[in-house]
């Protein structure tokens, strides 16, 4: 039992009382303290045994205080947990979510674990600000609970595992230096992964500390200490990985890296780059390379073997490797581009000829020229602008224009490198030509509200302007700028495949 204590004292506590949880407010004081035998969760993401976890800069800073409701009406000892403490599924952070959210994380291989056995266990807090202390509580997941849920108040046991009370004084007394021990009674009937969550009460102020510990009970054997040292670690990425993305294993040797003994896996299909599944096929091949090191998560017979999400990187004591690092190329975003809106025919007026078109380059951003070659090849005029991932607008004047065939070349070249070329030809016809409509079966109107019957008068078109579609008896008001401008394309003929992008329609 703990040097400090005085007085041991169980407390039975009741889940029927009420959760006073909502008044109380998680803060950050300036006490502080931390479990590290066996180490806490927020200490060995501090040291790194806990990986990809942005280790907290201070792991003795979990608590949760506040005062009144839970505090002020419960009599000492009832305070911290189960009626008290932060809310069921931020646990671990001690309500601390925005510092400590990360410590949140629940599933059965998400953290690293310390063998322990069934029966009597010392545990050790570390004070890094000394604090006139109440009470501690040891507290132990139930049989049967839920490795992959968030830890929540059905987790635990509601009888601490083990529980001392103190006489309000200082809580590094007796031991020379800022740490406390305690004895827990790990129960015979619990086996395999348990978390243990413990508190420490202040008496001098409303806040309690929590630490949550990841442990391996060892069912009544002696825990036997792995021929296996934790060197780093393969984390799922955050997001699935494409097909042709390619994933590196980087190894360390002396504090260098040791280019020689790269495992370099490169994706095969989207699902293969499930972020459950590339750690599972990277560590497969890590082993099968056998590098001096071995990647998974160790059995309970001291093997290490692969899983689907987290794996472990581990050696032997007389393995050279000292790190792991593993890097992400993410396969080029797939890139595409097409061109809408171009006419097949333009009417030269007034010697020039505008087109409109539209470029749609998906995928990722990238920098689209256009460049307009007569029948000679000659270029007679061009434009370009920079697309972010989705359509733009193009207006291109040819001025001088002469009557012939005409071709359009766009390429497109993306951030990721890939270019892309279309080339799309249409036909310039001279002033005094009259550009032929399909056959026009007409549909009486159902009103006279309308400027023009279309396409008559096409070339003073503007916003606001109403014509009669003699093809379905409809009329069609052209859209404000600058889809107005493309009212007078015969590509977005109103009714036509394009016509929702310069009009709309206002009756049938």
């Amino acid at each position: 039992m703990s040097t400090s204590a005085s007085t041991n004292k169980f407390f039975k506590l009741s889940l029927g009382l009420t959760l006073v949880l909502g008044s109380v407010v998680a803060q950050q004081a300036t006490a502080h303290g931390y479990v590290d035998s066996p180490k806490s969760r927020s200490l060995a993401c501090y040291e790194g045994i806990n990986s990809n976890c942005r280790a907290p800069y201070e792991p003795q800073g979990v608590e949760f205080g506040g005062g009144g409701g839970a505090f002020g009406v419960l009599p000492p000892g009832n305070e911290a947990f189960p009626v008290g403490g932060p809310k069921d599924g931020d646990i671990a952070a001690g309500g601390l979510t925005s510092k400590y959210g990360n410590l949140n994380t629940q599933t059965a291989d998400r953290w690293t674990k310390t063998k322990v056995s069934t029966g009597k266990n010392t545990f050790r807090w570390h004070y890094t600000a000394a604090h006139q202390t109440a009470y501690w509580q040891f507290f132990i997941t139930k049989k049967g609970w839920n490795p992959n849920m968030p830890l929540s108040r059905s987790s635990f046991e509601s009888t601490p595992i083990g529980q001392e009370i103190h006489n309000g004084t200082n809580a590094d007394s007796k031991l020379g230096g800022m740490k406390s021990t305690h004895t827990l009674n790990i129960p015979a009937d619990r086996s395999g992964y348990n978390v243990i969550l413990a508190t420490w009460k202040t008496s001098d102020t409303s806040a309690a500390f929590y630490q949550v510990i990841d442990v391996d009970v060892q069912n009544g054997v002696i825990a036997v200490p792995s021929k296996w040292s934790k060197i780093g670690s393969i984390q799922p990425s955050q997001t699935d990985l494409k097909a042709d993305s390619v994933v590196t294993a980087r190894v360390m040797v002396g504090g260098a890296e040791d280019v020689s003994k790269q495992t370099v896996l490169t994706i095969q299909s989207d699902e293969d780059g499930k972020s459950s599944q590339w750690p599972h096929k990277l560590a497969t091949k890590i082993n099968a390379e056998d590098f001096g090191y071995k990647a998974g998560l160790l059995n309970k017979n001291d093997e290490v073997k692969p899983a689907y999400g987290l794996n472990n990187a581990y050696v032997q004591k007389d393995s050279k490797v000292s790190g792991l690092i593993i890097d992400i190329q993410r396969a080029s975003p797939a890139f595409s581009m097409d061109i809408t809106g171009l006419n097949s025919t333009y009417k030269i007026q007034d010697g020039k000829v505008t087109l409109h078109f539209n470029v749609n380059a998906i995928g990722d951003s990238s920098h689209v020229q256009n460049i307009v070659y007569n029948a000679q090849r000659e270029e007679v005029a061009r434009g370009e602008a920079d697309v972010n991932d989705g359509t733009e607008h193009f207006s291109i004047d040819v001025n001088k224009a002469v009557a012939g065939n005409y071709d359009l070349v766009t390429v497109a070249k993306a951030k990721s490198g890939k270019v892309i070329q279309k080339t799309s030809s249409f036909k310039m016809m001279g002033e005094d030509i009259s550009i032929p409509d399909d056959p026009i079966d007409v549909v009486p109107p159902v009103n006279d509200k309308y400027d023009f019957t279309y396409p008559n008068g096409i070339d003073s078109y503007t916003f606001g302007t109403r014509v009669l579609q003699p093809k379905d008896g409809s009329i069609y008001q052209c859209k404000p700028l600058p889809h107005g401008f493309w009212c007078k394309q015969g590509a977005y003929a109103p009714g036509g495949i394009y016509s929702s992008e310069a009009w709309t329609k206002v009756s049938n």
